[in-house]
């Protein structure tokens, strides 16, 4: 998954979301 971060695992994109940072951009 690519977000402004960089790319991150499912892991990390889910503990993102959790935590309302969810900065992904769908491509």
């Amino acid at each position: 998954v690519s977000t402004s971060r960089g790319v991150m695992t499912d892991q990390e994109v889910r503990k993102y979301r959790v935590g309302g940072e969810w900065l992904c951009v769908v491509w």
